[in-house]
């Protein structure tokens, strides 16, 4: 039985670095010589990817398996960190992160305060008309509220993270706490080490496709930015006619990094962890 676990525990890790971290790298390597390839202004570069892209030079085919063999190394052990700087920990107590923190605790304080007032209406109107068609209503309206603040918000205002992200991961860190009386981040550990087979590949599964597009919205903000300190520190680029191929593919890569990240709302909810 160890040695089957054992095995199935290595199956799930190749399976998690394939998908979730190399997959990643392939798409954006791919994307960044398509469209950041012609920005540089380097001619022995380009030569290479035209001698990469007709497989005419193995040797920048080895070269370009190496880094992206490089990147996926350092992405996979670097998930931790991302994941908690997608939540927004190592920025809340910033300036911009104070103000995106503000907004969201603005949210959640309004969506409560709705939420009970809502209750206290249909209290009082269960009193005294118990038929009232517009309990109906008042019940229809205080589902999205409730879905809202079990799903997206943590069950304390002190717990409020900046990002949308981080206020969904502790929403369902506090679950536990909240239904039974346990830590999750305290006892998962001990836990996932006593759960069935089929759940943890349910789980790995889960966290894989997690990885695959926190890892592709990751890389798709650092070439955003990228491409914004190459148009910047170019003189041909920062020239009038030339501006315009930077910006929109700036712009393309930070919508990419919006677009991965609200892909797998469901994935960040059971799966992510830190």
């Amino acid at each position: 039985m160890g040695s089957l676990l054992s095995s199935i525990s290595t199956q799930l890790a190749v399976r998690s670095i394939t998908l979730g971290t190399f997959f990643p790298v392939v798409l954006l390597a791919a994307l960044n010589i398509l469209f950041v390839g012609p920005l540089v202004d380097w001619p022995a570069l380009q030569k290479h990817f035209e001698k990469l892209a007709t497989g005419e030079d193995k040797w920048s085919v080895v070269a370009l398996t190496l880094i992206v063999v490089a990147i996926t190394g350092i992405l996979y052990n670097l998930n931790t960190p991302i994941i908690r700087l997608y939540e927004g920990y190592p920025w809340k107590d910033s300036l911009i992160g104070s103000f995106f923190k503000a907004r969201k605790i603005k949210q959640f304080l309004e969506a409560k305060d709705l939420q009970t007032a809502l209750r206290g209406i249909g209290r009082k109107l269960q009193q005294a008309k118990p038929r009232d068609t517009a309990l109906l209503k008042i019940a229809s309206a205080r589902q999205p509220l409730a879905a809202l603040l079990n799903n997206q918000f943590p069950d304390r205002v002190d717990l409020v993270l900046p990002t949308r992200f981080g206020n969904v991961v502790r929403s369902f860190e506090r679950y536990p706490t909240i239904a039974y009386g346990m830590d999750a981040i305290a006892l998962w550990p001990r836990l996932v080490a006593k759960i069935e087979t089929n759940l943890a590949a349910s789980l790995d599964e889960t966290k894989t496709s997690l990885d695959f597009m926190l890892h592709c919205s990751f890389l798709s903000l650092l070439t955003g930015f990228a491409v914004v300190a190459i148009g910047l520190t170019s003189d041909t680029l920062m020239t009038v006619p030339n501006m315009f191929s930077w910006i929109w593919r700036s712009i393309l890569f930070l919508f990419w990094r919006g677009f991965f990240m609200n892909g797998r709302s469901g994935a960040r909810r059971r799966g992510a962890h830190r």
